[in-house]
């Protein structure tokens, strides 16, 4: 008799899919997750690409278990680089660790969804603000790049709105001078990218003349 397959998990053939990983959204949170990092781990790394693409674009749902042993066996890995890159999904609160359950992909709920986009609008202003005053060259040459592309995503599809949207949020942050902005911008901004497939709608950043 085979194992039973345990409840509340994805399946994770995805993994192994080029159409999923071609996604816009899951091509725009590779790119947040790779920035700026110096990864020591490249194969932790790839698997927690992987895992954060599917859970943007809600092929692996919020409250679904992530075990080791069956992301393992599917990529034919150890479990050692599969705990790491957990470990990542971790850290930018896309997974949590519960007892006697393991990883679960998180959710936030309407009040979490609420004080992030408070925090992330008064961050835009703070780097709005500072652009303004010590760059607007470049940000207008930032606006001039990525108006065609909102222009041209509003036609194609919400995830291609989603990723245009999500791609200039971390250009303009890129143009900052202040790294603690831009990086609690990036963080919030990959936050928000993701819970557009759990029915939320992210909230586009405030491009427009000066």
């Amino acid at each position: 008799m085979g194992r039973l397959k345990t409840t509340n998990t994805p399946e994770l053939e995805a993994l192994l899919s080029p159409e999923a990983s071609q996604n816009p959204v899951t091509l725009a949170v590779e790119q947040a997750l790779r920035r700026g990092r110096d990864w020591s781990a490249p194969v932790a790394e790839q698997i927690a690409v992987r895992l954060a693409g599917l859970i943007a674009i809600d092929l692996i749902h919020a409250g679904q278990r992530l075990l080791e042993k069956d992301i393992s066996a599917v990529l034919q890995v150890s479990r050692a680089p599969v705990r790491e890159a957990l470990r990542i999904l971790e850290r930018e609160r896309l997974i949590e660790f519960r007892a006697r359950r393991g990883a679960v992909v998180t959710a936030p709920d309407a009040r979490e969804l609420r004080d992030i986009y408070v925090v992330r609008e008064t961050l835009f202003a703070i780097l709005l603000r500072e652009l303004m005053e010590e760059r607007p060259e470049a940000l207008d040459a930032l606006f001039e790049q990525h108006l065609p592309r909102f222009a041209k995503a509003v036609d194609e599809s919400v995830d291609a709105y989603t990723s245009a949207s999500f791609l200039a949020n971390m250009a303009m942050a890129d143009l900052s001078g202040n790294r603690l902005v831009a990086d609690l911008l990036n963080s919030i901004s990959l936050r928000t990218c993701v819970t557009c497939a759990w029915g939320w709608r992210p909230i586009p950043m405030p491009l427009r003349a000066r």
